[in-house]
Order: C-alpha cells, then structure tokens, then sequence
C-alpha cells in the first residue's frame, strides 16, 4: 500500500476543518456546532485506506477535544 501525499494533503483538509469548526458561529436556529472535523474523519473512513483513516480518526478526535 503506498499512501504518498495522502498523509499531507488529509493534514490539510483536518485543518481547515478545524479553522471551519472553530469559527463558524452557531445560528439561531441550531445551537450547536457543526461537527465538521467528524464528517471529515467519517470521509477518510468511507474513502481512503485503513491506515489514513485511522490517522485521520486520531487527529480529528485530537482536534476536537483542543477545541
């Protein structure tokens, strides 16, 4: 299995997901946050190999917890 620039380009999009997750305000009629770093570590899960998909779990969960 060779991953190349999976590892990079999914570090990416984790951040950016993060930038979205964190600075989207919750609206009026949904008090909540978006999980967006959940939907994509659940894309990861469905797309990409065994391997990045675990990394990206980890990262996602790590990321959301700092936040």
């Amino acid at each position: 299995m060779r991953i190349g620039m999976e590892l990079p380009v999914l570090a990416l999009e984790l951040f950016v997901a993060g930038l979205a997750q964190d600075l989207l305000p919750a609206w009026q009629w949904l008090p909540v946050k978006i999980g967006v770093l959940t939907a994509v570590a659940l894309w990861a899960a469905l797309t990409k190999p065994a391997l990045v998909a675990l990394v990206a779990a980890v990262w996602a969960g790590a990321a959301t917890d700092a936040l």
